[in-house]
């Protein structure tokens, strides 16, 4: 607006410029056409001088020569004090037209000077409005971007409650499997009476045997026969007690070990009850496939997994509560 303004101002003050200039010719045309005039009067003046000269032989020639020179004199010298006036009042308009000239024109130099200074504010504005036109942009893009990440998040953050509820089945199972763990009798070592009772079936029958054989009339080689099987029924039952031994420590030691990891687990700190050992035993038993042994370390891996899930879902999730305050605070 400015501008266009500063453009009408020196429209105005040229056209103006223009209109003095041309009184300024007028001026100096009537000058000129006055100087003309008083050139012939002069002439005539003399003239009418030099005739008067002539016929001063004659006085009442002369006498009217004088009355009429003394008119035109007269005549003369009105026309001269208008001349004068004329010249007077021309060469002060001409004075005030040439110093309005040279205002017009110290005004259209400042008009010019603020029409190039608002032509650099003209420019640096444009300059201005494409870069924030392109920053608008670049924002809106990123609202855009930030809106995808957002109802992406959104999706994901709907996958939270089906993933903890699956976590919970799992730590239920985990649960379960621990109560079963605990509920597995544990074999201790076998007492005297047990070894006792079960060689008692072959001590009675090597005993009958040996019976028999002293009744024989060969008693003596039924007696080492009877002897030699009596022996390695008592190593192999030594030999069985030391495996139950051994399985017993193995079992223990991993039932320890699932108690450990177990306990680790928010949800397990306190203890399972019978139904999560239950249904961790089962869940381990269907789809554990390398033996008891490997069964802690694929309970392990399993958990890990697990926990690492559900922390990325909590760092995603707190992502998003970011993206969204955010997103309120463009927005505000």
């Amino acid at each position: 607006v400015a501008l266009e303004q500063a453009e009408d101002r020196i429209a105005k003050l040229e056209e103006e410029n223009g209109s003095l200039r041309e009184l300024v010719e007028d001026m100096r045309a009537a000058l000129q056409s006055s100087d003309a005039r008083c050139l012939a009067l002069q002439v005539g003046l003399q003239k009418s001088r030099a005739s008067h000269k002539e016929d001063e032989t004659c006085f009442t020639e002369s006498k009217r020569q004088l009355t009429q020179n003394d008119s035109q004199t007269k005549c003369l010298q009105s026309v001269l004090k208008e001349v004068e006036l004329i010249r007077s009042s021309r060469d002060g308009q001409i004075e005030e037209a040439i110093r309005f000239n040279q205002e017009l024109e110290r005004e259209l130099k400042s008009s010019q000077e603020a029409l190039v200074s608002l032509e650099d504010c003209n420019r640096n504005l444009k300059r201005e409005q494409a870069e924030m036109r392109k920053k608008v942009e670049e924002a809106r893009h990123a609202v855009l971007n930030s809106l995808g990440k957002v109802k992406e998040l959104e999706v994901k953050a709907n996958e939270v409650p089906h993933l903890q509820i699956y976590i919970q089945q799992l730590e239920s199972e985990l649960q379960h499997y621990r109560s079963n763990i605990v509920r597995f009798p544990v074999p201790s070592s076998s007492s005297p009476e047990q070894k006792e009772g079960a060689a008692l079936p072959d001590g009675r029958y090597c005993l009958s045997v040996m019976q028999q054989d002293r009744r024989s009339p060969t008693g003596g080689a039924g007696i080492s026969e009877n002897e030699d099987q009596l022996f390695r029924s008592v190593e192999g039952q030594a030999a069985s007690d030391e495996e139950e031994e051994k399985w017993a420590g193995d079992q223990q030691s991993q039932v320890d070990q699932v108690k450990k990891i177990l306990a680790k687990l928010p949800c397990c700190g306190s203890g399972c009850d019978e139904k999560m050992w239950k249904k961790l035993m089962s869940y381990l038993e269907t789809n554990n496939t390398g033996g008891c042994e490997t069964a802690p370390a694929e309970l392990t891996e399993r958990i890990t997994q697990l926990t690492e899930q559900l922390e990325l879902k909590g760092h995603e999730v707190k992502k998003l509560e970011t993206n969204m305050e955010e997103v309120t605070g463009a927005k505000r």
